[in-house]
């Protein structure tokens, strides 16, 4: 049940971040609603990388079969490794956060639609 509540606040951050990203590609904003959105988009990365850390921090089970865990995190939070990996999910998300926003709009642009 936790991991799934995991995978929906994940799905959730995702979707929402994408459409703050977008209006901020198309840049009709004052800079008060522009700093709301960076800030909304920036506490998404944040709970999102939150979320994702947990499957690779050591004591953490991932999954169970027969309701034993078969596969934990191994990495120790401060370890150099767990930072690299850590480094490596807030780029993963960002990229996927700034896929479809970007994609949409040199979209609109090949094709003359505004």
């Amino acid at each position: 049940l936790s991991h799934a509540s995991f995978i929906e606040g994940l799905l959730e951050a995702l979707c929402s971040s994408q459409v703050q990203v977008h209006a901020l590609v198309h840049d009709k904003w004052d800079q008060k609603q522009r700093s709301s959105l960076q800030l909304s988009v920036a506490v998404s990365i944040v709970a999102m990388t939150n979320v994702l850390a947990k499957f690779d921090r050591r004591g953490e089970v991932v999954h169970y079969i027969e309701q034993k865990p078969s596969l934990g995190g191994i990495a120790p939070v401060c370890s150099p490794a767990f930072l690299l990996v850590v480094l490596c999910r807030i780029t993963g998300i960002t990229s996927r956060m700034l896929l479809f926003p970007f994609f949409s709009d040199l979209l609109h642009e090949e094709l003359k639609i505004s």
